[in-house]
């Protein structure tokens, strides 16, 4: 009978302290079983960048509940084809609760081509009871060059008619990937400022997609990812309300590029253009138009109001 209390008891403590550490996961409430140090690597860091070739390094953030002077080791869990030069600890100055450690792609790193890492700390110092970092992380990176073309230009026959229906055209800086031609990136044409001008009647966020990529394939078919807009479906404000252009024919995102008799790029025209409202459904399928630098696109379009920057002011055709 002696045993059994002693067992019960045991298991009694062991039932506490397994609850503790439960109780306590994913908290700002410290753990009993936490320890003084409490570094943590941020889980607000971004798991995946693209990085220039020029200047082709990052920082990750870290934190941490001590005030001491102290650095902690950084310990490589995955570095694929070594592309990453990891600093072998993290450093807090005396008083510091916040670091950030400089990771670099190495001479060899591979261009074009996502790599992943994964870091962790030790784990007696990384106890964690904050719920606003992790013990390890895990990312990737693609270094990649654009090369500026010139500026093209956006027509879309949906967001840009207005409360007129009269058309504007957009101007906007288009880049060609080095190691990949047949990829470009436009600069988003959709801001505030164009809303305004074209007296949309919903409501555009400056925070949207900063940059719009799309594909010319050897059979000139051009394809896009989505794009999200962040556009805010009549003057609501309310984010579930944001509109996501799909921009996709049927089923395929394909549409065929148009050349003149010399095989330059001039524009091409995605028919319909499908946007979709999540709360409502679809609608709104109108012609969008995206033309390669050199071509007036305002003109062949009939988009009468002319062609206007990102920031809503007139925008100068000679520099077409």
């Amino acid at each position: 009978m002696k045993f059994n209390k002693i067992f019960f008891g045991i298991l009694a403590v062991s039932a506490l302290t397994f609850t503790a550490c439960s109780d306590y996961e994913d908290t700002d409430v410290r753990s009993p079983r936490a320890n003084d140090d409490n570094v943590r690597i941020l889980a607000s860091n971004p798991a995946s960048l693209e990085l220039d070739p020029t200047d082709a390094q990052f920082d990750l953030a870290l934190a941490r509940t001590s005030t001491n002077a102290a650095e902690y080791k950084i310990n490589v869990i995955q570095n694929d084809e070594n592309a990453f030069v990891f600093p072998e600890t993290v450093a807090f100055a005396d008083g510091e609760t916040e670091a950030t450690i400089t990771v670099k792609m190495a001479d060899n790193a591979p261009v074009g081509k996502a790599v992943n890492y994964e870091i962790a700390l030790d784990e007696e110092v990384s106890a964690l009871y904050k719920a606003d970092g992790v013990g390890s992380f895990a990312g990737s990176a693609t270094i990649v060059k654009f090369n500026l073309l010139g500026v093209g230009q956006v027509a879309d026959y949906f967001m840009y008619s207005g409360k007129s229906g009269l058309m504007i055209t957009v101007a906007v800086n288009m880049y060609q990937r080095d190691d990949k031609p047949n990829v470009y990136r436009i600069e988003t044409p959709y801001t505030s400022a164009i809303n305004t001008l074209t007296g949309y009647t919903g409501n555009i966020k400056e925070y949207g997609q900063p940059t719009i990529d799309f594909t010319v394939d050897n059979d000139d078919l051009v394809t896009f990812d989505d794009i999200y807009l962040n556009v805010f479906y009549w003057g609501t404000n309310e984010p579930e309300n944001a509109i996501i252009a799909y921009l996709k024919d049927g089923t395929q995102a394909e549409q065929t590029l148009v050349r003149d008799n010399e095989g330059n790029p001039l524009y091409f025209k995605l028919s319909p253009a499908y946007y979709v409202l999540p709360a409502v459904g679809g609608f709104g399928q109108n012609p969008l138009y995206v033309s390669f630098p050199g071509f007036d696109l305002a003109g062949a379009t009939g988009a009468i109001y002319g062609v206007y920057g990102t920031d809503g002011n007139p925008y100068v055709a000679a520099e077409l």
